[in-house]
């Protein structure tokens, strides 16, 4: 996690409003965005940053610092997924997860958290070794009845 420090996050943000800029150009007029590790750490910091951009957002065990982003500006609904076993002091362990449910409760969005199990960090990861194929696959699965649900 110490590459996280390094990274750009301003441009890495802007990259992901342009993705999703240019699926609204096509046509697209819902856009959900999800990530996982790092990419759930920017997932929460770009529904931050373009509130309007997006209906649905998903982080996978990912947490960025709270005190750059301010919660109560995102509009839409957000499922967080992190497992129970992550050791990711500061990040994505169990604290942390329940420290961005807590802020996100009193900002007064919509979020579910949703802590998995037995399920480490990476749990959805088929290259690793903490991949959990059944817990995989019913994450994904509730992932998609949450979009689904969100964009109706």
């Amino acid at each position: 996690f110490h590459n996280f420090k390094h990274l750009d996050w301003k441009n890495a943000v802007k990259d992901i409003e342009a993705a999703g800029l240019y699926l609204k150009s096509l046509g697209c007029t819902k856009v959900a965005i999800t990530g996982f590790c790092l990419g759930g750490a920017l997932t929460i910091a770009t529904l931050t940053l373009y509130p309007e951009l997006f209906t649905a957002g998903v982080p996978f065990y990912g947490v960025p610092d709270l005190s750059s982003y301010n919660l109560a500006n995102i509009k839409c609904p957000v499922l967080a997924h992190f497992g129970e076993k992550d050791c990711a002091a500061g990040f994505s362990d169990p604290e942390s997860a329940k420290r961005l449910e807590t802020a996100a409760k009193e900002a007064g969005i919509n979020f579910t958290l949703h802590m998995w199990e037995n399920a480490d960090h990476a749990f959805m990861n088929q290259d690793r070794d903490t991949y959990n194929p059944e817990l995989a696959n019913k994450a994904m699965e509730e992932t998609v009845e949450f979009i689904n649900k969100a964009n109706k």
